[in-house]
């Protein structure tokens, strides 16, 4: 039988798990929900990160991106592979609400591209696009995430 101090033991350790669990939930929910957001006006742009932040659990980067005729300083998640300090990546972002931002890392801009002023609403490299949709399709639409409201 057990006593009063296993059975508090057993109920910690039960919400412990319990509050992981629902912080692992919320991750999920916000991913799709950026995807969500960044999808109802996809526009894309090039990069450049200029500093890596790495914390648990988190990717992050600041770049400085180039859109309509500005130059700003964003920060941004990326995925995939760590990108080069330095190199230039394609960047998509919601037109209408300009605070969410995925670098690409899988998609660096070739030389032969030449800056456009007004980004693109589809990559101008078809390979490019096809792992764009893929990712936004994988974030909204398959595994855990479609069983989240959009």
């Amino acid at each position: 039988m057990l006593n009063v101090k296993s059975k508090n033991k057993f109920k910690g350790i039960g919400l412990l798990i319990f509050i992981v669990f629902l912080f692992y939930i919320a991750g999920f929910y916000y991913n799709k929900h950026n995807a969500c957001k960044l999808i109802n006006n996809l526009h894309f742009a090039t990069a450049i990160p200029i500093e890596i932040n790495k914390t648990k659990g988190m990717k992050s980067l600041k770049c400085k991106i180039y859109y309509d005729d500005k130059i700003e300083i964003i920060e941004s998640t990326y995925f995939n592979e760590e990108p080069l300090l330095g190199n230039k990546y394609f960047i998509a972002f919601n037109k209408r609400d300009f605070d969410s931002f995925i670098v690409f890392t899988k998609c660096p801009v070739p030389e032969n591209i030449k800056e456009n002023n007004n980004g693109w609403s589809k990559l101008p490299i078809i390979e490019y696009q096809y792992i764009v949709e893929d990712y936004f399709n994988k974030m909204t639409n398959q595994g855990v995430y479609k069983y989240f409201p959009s």
